[in-house]
């Protein structure tokens, strides 16, 4: 499903924070991992660094400019339904 929408060049969490960030936000943690949260659940914020992408801003940003603004592709509408699904269903003691 990621390789059927996203270049190898974008990394799944900045799709998710351009594309769907209204509804949840990433954390990034300290070994790499991003978790993800419904949009007002998360705990507080620690302090940490922020990890870089692997694509350079202008890739990244070229791949953002070429998807509509104002709806989402097939593929990212079933990755953004997956996605909120996964959050709602998770039942975990800590972050997903």
């Amino acid at each position: 499903c990621r390789a059927a929408l996203l270049p190898a060049k974008v990394k799944l969490a900045d799709w998710v924070e351009r594309r769907v960030g209204g509804e949840v936000e990433l954390r990034s943690m300290p070994n790499g991992q991003v978790e993800v949260y419904m949009r007002g659940s998360a705990p507080p914020e620690e302090k940490r660094g922020r990890k870089d992408g692997a694509g350079s801003p202008e890739e990244k940003e070229r791949f953002f400019d070429g998807l509509p603004a104002e709806e989402f592709l097939e593929a990212e509408e079933s990755l953004r339904a997956a996605l909120l699904d996964f959050l709602d269903r998770w039942s975990g003691a800590g972050a997903p």
